[in-house]
């Protein structure tokens, strides 16, 4: 499969924005690893990684299930995100 990539806006507070990816993925039986530089995420046929830069984060999903499609899984990584980075005010 082509790998996925979204690049969103960096938090403000990077350590409450993992933590909170940390227990969204763990909902669905994910494995979250990593720390304010780069870590992976995976489980249930998914894999994938990101990566912080000075202004934005970049993730990168590597391995999907085939009838999950790429726009769904897209749409929900930037939805999490910009929940997220909305909260933050």
């Amino acid at each position: 499969m082509e790998p996925i990539t979204v690049s969103v806006a960096r938090p403000k507070d990077l350590k409450g924005c993992l933590a909170f990816l940390n227990a969204e993925v763990k909902k669905y039986g994910l494995e979250f690893n990593g720390d304010e530089k780069r870590g992976t995420a995976s489980g249930r046929g998914f894999a994938g990684k990101y990566e912080v830069f000075a202004d934005s984060v970049v993730l990168t999903v590597t391995k999907k299930p085939a009838f999950v499609p790429a726009s769904f899984v897209e749409k929900n990584i930037k939805k999490y995100c910009e929940d997220y980075l909305r909260s933050e005010g």
